[in-house]
């Protein structure tokens, strides 16, 4: 698309944003309440390089730079709003046994985490993931 507006001179400028591991209410589930809560951040945040979950400014302000006259000279790029996550770390619960029993996001994630070093596994629509772990 970016090269498409590039090559027909329409001046439109093409890019994505990529949110992950944003504290919205989109989380709650997952993370439950009271101190199983404050330990699954914990555990969350630590495989985070920057060691925090991001908040939703962070994800406006990518927006806000996008849409700006600053970003003049960009153009198909897919902005991740991440913390790191994909320069080489992932997002990940270190002690499984600290886990709500009835939490399967994070209960599936901990059980890939025990993968051997690269392992295939079929994802959640039956296509093949290629899994690497450190």
């Amino acid at each position: 698309m970016a090269l498409h507006c590039a090559e027909k001179n329409y001046h439109i400028r093409c890019n994505s944003i990529h949110p992950a591991a944003i504290m919205t209410p989109m989380w709650d589930a997952m993370l439950g309440e009271g101190e199983m809560r404050t330990k699954i951040i914990r555990s969350v945040e630590h495989g985070i390089p920057l060691g925090k979950f991001g908040e939703p400014i962070d994800v406006a302000y990518a927006a806000f730079y996008l849409a700006s006259d600053e970003s003049q000279y960009v153009t198909g790029i897919e902005l991740n709003v991440d913390g790191g996550i994909l320069a080489g770390s992932e997002a990940r619960v270190e002690n499984r046994d600290s886990l709500p029993a009835n939490d399967k996001i994070l209960e599936r994630h901990a059980e890939r985490r025990e993968a051997s070093p690269e392992v295939q596994k079929k994802n959640d629509f039956g296509q093949m993931d290629r899994i690497n772990f450190r």
